[in-house]
């Protein structure tokens, strides 16, 4: 009799354990992954030196017709990077005549797109014009130079003029280059000199998702406009407006055009904080609709506030990036 009951028990608790086993593998499990990927800065002189030849004083001479070739400057690494560019300290300027030395039209510099590359860098904001060559401070004269193949050399051309009273014999100087990574800060541009006030009306967060037609009316100042300058894209995931009158408080952070695109509300379902309307210079979390601006594009950005915008009202807007830098508008008034 007690065997009996120890078979039934044994198959009992296999047929549960099957059942479990079971529930498992149908139910709705949700597993998690992480990594860490490392940032990459580094860069490489592909040409790293640059011979001028026999020249003559008063004579002027530069690299611009690959006659000598260029220095070719490569980003080896998996971030995009700023480079600076200095007289390394253990030389001597290249000319010791009149009007030679650090910092003059003897040695000057620029940076320029090599053949078969499609925007490596931000041509607008780096040093793309013949440029002195600085003493030892590092001076910027790249900015974003990309990491993807097709897109990350740069040429660095030099030009020299000959003081007319320079002594006869070899020159050299040696010229350190440095790379940083770009911060996406130095990629984004808040334009808000066409800022104004406008009445509008707009649809609820929770009423466009359940695709109901519930709206109400606001207050908005529009007429913002972000910018990338930068060849790779940027994600802004969290913002920080602040207004002088406090009685007006915020109810939207709109970037892009359409019900999709909104950011921040003051209740939403994709967690955004903090919840309800805020006052000036509240931190607000995009949650997990951070915005990704492609490279030199441009999107509008609108604050919508519950009550009447009144003019000459000033606003300062703050916008944070994904790489933790931040950018901002500087006051401008509506």
């Amino acid at each position: 009799m007690n065997k009996n009951i120890l078979i039934i028990s044994l198959i009992v608790a296999l047929f549960l354990s099957a059942f479990v086993v079971q529930r498992s593998i149908t139910g709705n499990v949700t597993g998690m992954a992480t990594v860490n990927v490392t940032s990459i800065v580094m860069i490489s002189l592909q040409v790293n030196s640059v011979d001028f030849g026999t020249v003559s004083q008063g004579s002027t001479k530069d690299t611009a017709t690959n006659s000598p070739p260029p220095f070719l400057l490569k980003n080896d690494g998996t971030v995009n990077v700023d480079v600076t560019i200095n007289r390394d300290p253990s030389s001597t300027p290249l000319f010791s005549g009149t009007g030679a030395g650090d910092n003059t039209t003897s040695f000057q510099f620029k940076a320029d797109f090599p053949v078969n590359q499609t925007n490596p860098f931000d041509y607008g904001s780096s040093l793309t014009n013949w440029t002195n060559v600085p003493g030892v401070t590092p001076l910027g004269f790249i900015r974003n130079l990309g990491h993807q193949v097709g897109g990350n050399l740069a040429e660095v051309d030099l030009r020299i003029n000959v003081p007319s009273d320079e002594s006869p014999g070899s020159k050299t100087e040696l010229i350190d280059f440095i790379g940083t990574q770009t911060s996406f800060s130095n990629c984004l541009h808040i334009d808000a000199s066409g800022a104004y006030r406008s009445g509008s009306t707009v649809q609820s967060v929770e009423s466009v998702d359940m695709n109901s037609e519930n709206s109400s009316s606001y207050v908005s100042c529009i007429g913002i406009v972000l910018t990338n300058t930068c060849n790779s894209s940027i994600s802004i995931t969290k913002a920080k407006i602040n207004w002088s009158y406090a009685s007006n408080d915020l109810k939207y952070v709109n970037i892009g055009s359409g019900p999709s695109e909104w950011r921040w509300s003051d209740s939403c379902n994709w967690g955004c904080s903090p919840n309800g309307e805020q006052p000036p210079n509240t931190l607000l979390d995009f949650g997990t609709r951070d915005y990704s601006l492609s490279s030199f594009d441009s999107t509008s950005f609108k604050l919508t506030y519950e009550n009447y915008v009144q003019s000459g009202m000033n606003i300062v807007i703050e916008l944070y990036l994904s790489d933790g830098s931040s950018s901002s508008s500087g006051l401008f008034t509506v």
